[in-house]
């Protein structure tokens, strides 16, 4: 805020003015980053244990269905011991661009939750959308057709656990995580490049 005391001289006004604009815009880039994945500009985890928080807490008020998608790229570890890390890297990067584009809901957020392991919140949905977004998703992925010599698909696939959360639930959010993280663990031991879905 600027405090301005007459007489004032028109050029340290102008001046008092560029400073606070250039203060606000750092602090505005500050908050943006510190919000997001240094290496996928996606929204990082700190991001996404604050916004479940509140969504689900919306959810509740409102009575709306609540869903969790949670992702992660099949066998890559391997990837980064045969490849290099700087290799890894660039899946991760492609992937994120890969997620971005596909979302079709702008209410839809995808996050990195850590490593090659990436979550969705999905608001207001039903169990065949929620089917459709995780298919969706895995899809994209696959179609990348990234080479990964030592993964059973012979590219870079993700394995997917989906989960819906019916309006009139009233679960803690370590519950909800656990069950979305089951999910995710039924798909990869069918087979990998899968989605397994489940209503609570």
């Amino acid at each position: 805020m600027i405090f301005v005391t007459k007489p004032f001289h028109a050029v340290i006004l102008q001046k008092r003015i560029r400073n606070q604009l250039a203060l606000k815009l750092k602090s505005d880039l500050l908050e943006k980053h510190a919000s997001l994945d240094g290496l996928t500009n996606l929204l990082n985890r700190r991001m996404f244990d604050f916004d479940l928080e509140n969504r689900w807490a919306e959810s509740q008020r409102l009575q709306a269905n609540f869903s969790l998608i949670m992702f992660d790229i099949d066998h890559f570890k391997l990837y980064n011991d045969n490849y290099g890390h700087s290799a890894g890297d660039e899946v991760l990067v492609r992937v994120a661009k890969a997620l971005m584009k596909t979302l079709q809901r702008k209410t839809d957020r995808v996050y990195r939750y850590g490593g090659e392991e990436f979550i969705l919140i999905q608001f207001d949905t039903d169990l065949e959308q929620l089917r459709q977004t995780a298919e969706l998703l895995r899809q994209c992925i696959y179609d990348l057709n990234i080479t990964h010599d030592f993964s059973f698909h012979k590219r870079i696939s993700i394995s997917v656990g989906a989960t819906l959360i019916n309006a009139e639930q009233i679960q803690p959010i370590p519950y909800l995580l656990e069950i979305t993280d089951q999910q995710l663990y039924k798909a990869k031991k069918q087979g990998r490049n899968c989605v397994s879905t489940i209503t609570i």
